[in-house]
């Protein structure tokens, strides 16, 4: 299996702008590349206008130190690996930086790189060196540090002039070091000053000035590499092609094939031949950050995704028995999400005739009674969990970390009782509860809600969605005069608990446990997006029974079970 690691010397070398090159510029001699980096591999911004709404996630998978073990890293690397050519692993930050705090080398590149044993194409920032014996030097320290680093070759980045290409072969074979030249790359804005309409790629969902994001000990990795693809100064099929011309890439490819990514001791099981449940994605401009392993997971294990965007579609796709929402920017869309009604009482409509539904990270808002926002006003959700939610701006210091998960015994269906599980936390949104403390105003309007909600049920009989806690999905319904306002109370269970991850990717002792995953019914909502890599079992479980109740209207109306 030919795999290759694109590392730098130190964050900001042009990792990402490369990567994105030369895997399309290896697309483009027409080989099959399957693309990686280093961290969770939660996509920071929307999809891009051409190519993303409509369609599942396609993004680099990410291979993390802190939510895989070695074996289960490598076992992802080549289920999804399978058929591909050649992978691409973008390191992030410098090779031996960790992105957490406590001065290990807990999810780097280098820890990565070992656990697949890929050789290491270095990125080098050549502004930063006069001399080629500099570079040697460096290279030397590289294959000297404790535990090895197969450097296997090297690509010079803002390349001045060709000179120093050729004095640092010439330096690299003196010092007999078997570390490869593949190229030197320009300044990029050079390579497209003739393309006077060539701009900076911006991105083309954004209807604010940033997009949110939840900080966590990889964010800033994730930042970098998002940063600097959105700087390119032309699009990535151009970018390969200007690659192609500075870059040896079948030296590359002949040094990729110098991989020997030890096989799994327990091995992602192989796909099988038929769907056996069909479940929605929603994938668009507020809801996009998915982890690709979990996708990946779900697809071969016989579970037919189907994709859909709450923000422009105006019902669900017919057949599913789940809806997962990941996260995004619903706080940034959320006066769009607030005004698409169909939407949100198809989703009402999904869950009380026992439809399952989970929403991570931002979609906890979506999900929630009503989006509460400083200084703006107040936005109508879907109305699924009893509580309201409160925007939280981010701040790079806010103590957002990784977790390990621990699923309660009487969990939400698609959850495995009694597993553990890792994941990343976000920090999004608070949640608001409100509680009646009595007055003469409040005990006639109470008296009104209850007669309303009479009139209602006389209407439309409830429907008791499965679960364990034998929940009334109907009670989601919205009010008489369309809002949700006049939700009736529901109770509120944690399907799991959830404790910060400390040094080595361990439970912290000394933190308590956080109850998390608020569950009504059939309807989950949490700001922890679990990694089902930790725990592969869920995924049986999932396809095995995701649906509970066998009479649904909503999955049972229709086969779930197509040939692949």
């Amino acid at each position: 299996m030919a795999a290759l690691v694109l590392g730098g010397v130190h964050a900001g070398v042009g990792k990402s702008v490369l990567a994105s090159g030369l895997a399309a510029a290896l697309r483009s001699e027409g080989l099959t590349v399957s693309s990686y980096v280093v961290g969770p591999g939660l996509p920071q911004h929307p999809p891009e206008l051409s190519s993303g709404v409509g369609q599942l996630p396609q993004h680099a998978a990410g291979l993390d130190g802190w939510l895989m073990s070695p074996d289960a890293a490598r076992a992802a690397f080549h289920s999804l690996s399978a058929g591909a050519d050649i992978s691409l692993v973008e390191g992030c930050l410098g090779m031996f930086d960790s992105p957490g705090a406590d001065g290990s080398e807990q999810g780097s590149t280098a820890q990565v790189t070992q656990w697949l044993q890929a050789p290491v194409v270095l990125v080098i920032d050549a502004q930063a060196f006069k001399s080629a014996r500099s570079i040697v030097a460096l290279l030397k320290g590289y294959a000297a540090v404790e535990g090895g680093m197969c450097v296997a070759g090297v690509i010079l980045n803002k390349v001045a002039n060709k000179v120093l290409l050729g004095e640092l072969a010439d330096a690299l074979k003196a010092a007999a070091l078997d570390v490869a030249v593949l190229g030197g790359v320009p300044m990029l804005d050079d390579l497209s000053s003739s393309n006077s309409s060539s701009k900076q790629l911006a991105c083309p969902w954004s209807p604010g000035s940033t997009t949110s994001s939840s900080w966590c000990p990889s964010s800033q990795c994730q930042q970098q590499q998002q940063q600097q693809q959105q700087q390119l100064p032309c699009g990535s099929q151009q970018l390969g092609q200007l690659l192609a011309q500075h870059v040896d890439l079948q030296q590359l490819q002949a040094v990729a094939a110098r991989a020997a990514v030890p096989q799994p001791l327990a091995p992602l099981p192989p796909a099988v031949r038929t769907y056996r449940v069909s479940m929605g994605i929603a994938h668009d401009e507020a809801f996009y950050q998915y982890f690709q392993q979990n996708l990946h997971m779900l697809g071969c294990a016989g579970v037919q995704l189907v994709p859909f965007s709450p923000l422009h579609d105006s019902k669900l796709p017919p057949g599913l028995s789940a809806v997962v929402l990941g996260g995004g920017a619903v706080a940034e869309w959320g006066q769009q999400l607030s005004a698409n009604t169909p939407m949100l009482e198809a989703l009402r409509a999904f869950a009380a005739a026992g439809g399952l539904v989970m929403g991570e990270g931002a979609a906890l808002m979506y999900l929630s009674r009503s989006l509460q926002r400083p200084g703006r006003q107040q936005l109508c959700m879907v109305g699924l969990l009893p509580f309201h939610t409160k925007e939280q701006q981010q701040r790079p210091s806010d103590p957002l970390s990784y977790v390990a998960v621990n699923v309660q015994a009487s969990a939400h269906p698609l959850l495995l009782p009694g597993s553990h599980l890792k994941g990343r936390a976000g920090c999004c949104c608070q949640v608001v509860e409100e509680r009646l403390v009595g007055g003469l105003s409040a005990a006639l309007a109470a008296a009104a809600t209850s007669a309303a909600t009479a009139a209602a049920d006389q209407q439309q009989p409830d429907v008791v969605a499965g679960g364990s806690d034998g929940v009334a999905a109907s009670a989601a319904r919205p009010a008489p005069d369309g809002s949700n306002v006049g939700l009736r109370p529901m109770p509120v269970t944690h399907s799991y608990s959830c404790t910060p991850l400390g040094q080595q990717g361990t439970a912290a002792a000394a933190t308590a446990a956080v109850e998390e995953g608020y569950t009504c019914g059939t309807v989950l909502g949490s700001c922890v997006q679990l990694h089902y890599g930790t725990c592969p079992e869920m995924v049986q479980r999932m396809v095995a029974g995701p649906c509970p109740r066998q009479t649904c209207s909503v999955c049972c109306g229709s086969s779930a079970v197509r040939q692949m």
